[in-house]
């Protein structure tokens, strides 16, 4: 039975297209047009198996994303056929090039490539920072990029006992309805006994003591009790940097896409969100921590770019706004997200704004306030200097391209339980 690659593409097209989390339905799918082609007598899974396969397999496993407004299934279902179709067109197409045009347009690209570079150095040299910036006044709104599926970074915070329920964190609970992950004695009367445990702490004495007829004779001194573990949300605070600089190489415009796609991960996880936007000569909290990714996203589409970069007052805003947090609810687990290129040039206090930055950033660290810097310099030449601040916060660092998960097409072809034959063309 032969699958080729345009249908495996066309499987992971439809199951991105509607919104389906996880690699199950590709794989089913996969599966049952294999199935359905081989029940209608061919060797070959066409397009018309896939589109059945996705009646069969799609319906109960589609999840409604925030921000999504759903139109009829049946035509969502079209749309990504048809645009599948389009993409097969497409490089048909491109394979009817002749070689001439071809060495033609990567001379051009080359060429383009060059100039580009030429204006990113002037753009991008940080000795240009104590120069002419664009001031506040000079503000752009940026559309927000296209949202994707993130790779999971989650914090891993102390195994305390915290009140909560969310699908973030793991935390040791007294309730009896997490996962039972050991035993300890009791500290006081329980009813959530490990009879396992309990049985293994009796054995040894079993040959002593007197069992009046008894298979075994358990003592109180055996008793133990279950140490459950269960998942909690967080509080996940994006520091989103919304200066001048952000708005070269169309990066405000993909930082948003990447925000956008962490508000929808946070809202499938539970966890509650807020937004601190710095520019200018400061910063603001946008939307204080609250369970509604909705509003966090408004404020993100209506977020307006431009101005210097202090980056200290966003991460002295975020520390503020934690502390604040953590007042309110002692069970809340804080977790930063810093969104910049880490090209400071605002001072608080008149220290040099790099070096500020990286001594406010240190504070998150010795409080153990986990955080996650998501690089968004996208030059040839780059700085690292959003790696220095995410090193000062002993933060997992993260460049924008490093946060998609992987390709969902490789997952159905890596996941197959059997062998199937494909065409030599790679997509």
């Amino acid at each position: 039975m032969k699958i080729s690659d345009s249908m495996l593409e066309l499987i992971s097209q439809i199951c991105v297209d509607m919104g389906v989390d996880g690699h199950r339905a590709d794989i089913t799918m996969m599966k049952t047009s294999i199935t359905l082609a081989a029940f209608y007598g061919r060797t070959e899974v066409l397009e018309e198996d896939v589109k059945e396969a996705a009646e069969l397999v799609l319906p109960h496993r589609m999840r409604r994303k925030p921000f999504d407004n759903y139109s009829d299934k049946q035509d969502k279902l079209d749309e990504s056929i048809e645009k599948q179709r389009e993409k097969k067109k497409e490089k048909e197409k491109e394979k009817e090039k002749n070689k001439n045009e071809q060495q033609k347009k990567e001379h051009n690209e080359q060429s383009g490539k060059e100039q580009a570079l030429s204006e990113e150095q002037k753009s991008d040299n940080p000795e240009d920072s104590t120069g002419e910036q664009p001031d506040a006044s000079s503000e752009t709104i940026f559309a927000t990029g296209e949202s994707y599926q993130i790779k999971q970074f989650s914090p891993d915070f102390r195994r305390e006992n915290r009140n909560g329920s969310g699908r973030r964190s793991k935390t040791l609970t007294k309730s009896t309805q997490g996962r039972y992950i050991k035993s300890k004695i009791p500290e006081e009367k329980t009813t959530d006994l490990a009879f396992d445990a309990t049985l293994r702490a009796a054995a040894p004495y079993q040959l002593v003591r007197e069992k009046n007829g008894n298979s075994i004779v358990i003592h109180e001194s055996d008793f133990r009790q279950k140490v459950r573990e269960k998942k909690i949300g967080n509080l996940v605070l994006f520091v989103v940097d919304a200066s001048g600089s952000m708005g070269a190489q169309q990066r405000m415009v993909a930082s948003k896409g990447a925000v956008l796609s962490m508000l929808m991960d946070a809202y499938q996880k539970r966890d509650k969100v807020g937004l601190i936007a710095f520019k200018g000569t400061g910063a603001e909290l946008l939307l204080p921590p609250t369970s509604s990714v909705e509003m966090a996203q408004k404020y993100l589409e209506e977020l307006p770019t431009g101005g210097k970069t202090p980056l200290s007052h966003g991460l002295m805003k975020g520390y503020e706004t934690i502390h604040a947090e953590l007042r309110r609810d002692p069970d809340t687990c804080p977790f930063m997200v810093l969104i910049s290129d880490g090209r400071a040039n605002v001072s608080m206090n008149g220290e040099a704004p790099l070096q500020e930055s990286k001594t406010i950033a240190s504070m998150f660290r010795k409080e153990c306030i986990q955080s996650a810097v998501i690089d968004t310099e996208s030059s040839i030449i780059k700085f690292g200097l959003a790696q220095e601040i995410s090193n000062a916060l002993g933060a997992r660092y993260l460049a924008l391209e490093d946060l998609k998960a992987d390709s969902i097409v490789e997952a159905v072809r890596s996941s197959a339980p059997f062998e199937f034959s494909v065409s030599s063309n790679n997509f």
